[in-house]
C-alpha cells in the first residue's frame, strides 16, 4: 500500500537584515506566491498555490540565497527559487554553508535571503501559526495575534519568511502498515506491532 504520513514541516524563505524594503514582513511570501507552481511541484512540495500571482521578481539587487551545505532537498528548492526569482541586475545565487554557520546567520538575520525548514507543529490550523511564529520568532509565538484565517501562507504574510511550500513523508510501500508510533526523520519510520 503506498505510504502517505503528511506533512512534517514547511519550505520557507526567509529575508533578512542585508535586503533592507525587501526584507519586510510579507514581502517574501508575496515572492514565493509569484513562483509558478510547475517550476517547484517535481521537488515533493505540496500545498503550492494554484497559480502563481503576478510579481515583477527580485528586485533588491544582485544577492546570496543561502542553504544548509546538509539540506539537498533545501539546496534543489533554493536553486528554483533563486532561477524564477532572479532578474538581470537583480540575480540571486545560491550560497550552501555549514549548518553551524547558518544559524548563526539566522539568529542574527545577517543575510539577504535564506531557504530554510519550519518543522510543523502539529495538525493544521492553530498549530500551523505556532509553528511559522516559532520559525520567524519563538517570542512572538507566546502572544499570538487572534486571527480567522490558519492557511500557512496568510499567516506568512505578516511575517518575514514567505511558505514555499510543505514537505510529506511520502511514497514508500509499507506491506502491513497498521499505524505510526513516531517520527525518526534519521529512520524511515516505525510502524506499531498491533
Amino acid at each position: 500500500m503506498p505510504f502517505l504520513g503528511g506533512a512534517y514541516g514547511f519550505a520557507v524563505l526567509r529575508s533578512g537584515r542585508r535586503v533592507r524594503g525587501w526584507g519586510a514582513p510579507g514581502v517574501a511570501q508575496k515572492l514565493v506566491d509569484a513562483i509558478a507552481p510547475e517550476r517547484l511541484h517535481h521537488l515533493g512540495l505540496e500545498g503550492l498555490p494554484p497559480r502563481a500571482s503576478e510579481s515583477e521578481g527580485w528586485g533588491g539587487g544582485p544577492a546570496e540565497c543561502l542553504v544548509a551545505d546538509d539540506a539537498p532537498q533545501l539546496r534543489l528548492i533554493a536553486d528554483s527559487v533563486a532561477n524564477a526569482l532572479s532578474r538581470p541586475g537583480n540575480e540571486l545565487r545560491v550560497a550552501a554553508l555549514p549548518r553551524n554557520e547558518l544559524v548563526a546567520r539566522r539568529s542574527t538575520r545577517d543575510f539577504a535571503l535564506l531557504v530554510d525548514f519550519v518543522r510543523s507543529a502539529g495538525p493544521p490550523g492553530k498549530m500551523t501559526q505556532f509553528a511559522l511564529l516559532c520559525g520567524e520568532n519563538p517570542e512572538l509565538a507566546k502572544r499570538p495575534p487572534k486571527i480567522d484565517v490558519y492557511d500557512a501562507r496568510s499567516i506568512a504574510r505578516g511575517l518575514s519568511l514567505g511558505v514555499i511550500g510543505e514537505l510529506w513523508v511520502e511514497g514508500a510501500h509499507a506491506p502491513g502498515f497498521r499505524g505510526l508510533v513516531g517520527w525518526q526523520l534519521a529512520d524511515s519510520w516505525r510502524a506499531s506491532e498491533t
